[in-house]
């Protein structure tokens, strides 16, 4: 699970290389959800 959240986290900044700053924002909350969404499953999974 982990790798996929470090995959997420690069995408996401290779995204926000070409995005205003609020937009910027935008992602990096997006992807702070995601990644808790992400681990939320891996407990349940356990």
């Amino acid at each position: 699970m982990r790798n996929n959240a470090t995959m997420l986290l690069q995408t996401v900044a290779c995204l926000t290389k070409t995005t205003t700053l609020t937009e910027n924002r935008f992602y990096l909350f997006y992807n702070w959800y995601a990644i808790q969404l992400i681990q939320q499953a891996a407990r349940d999974m356990s």
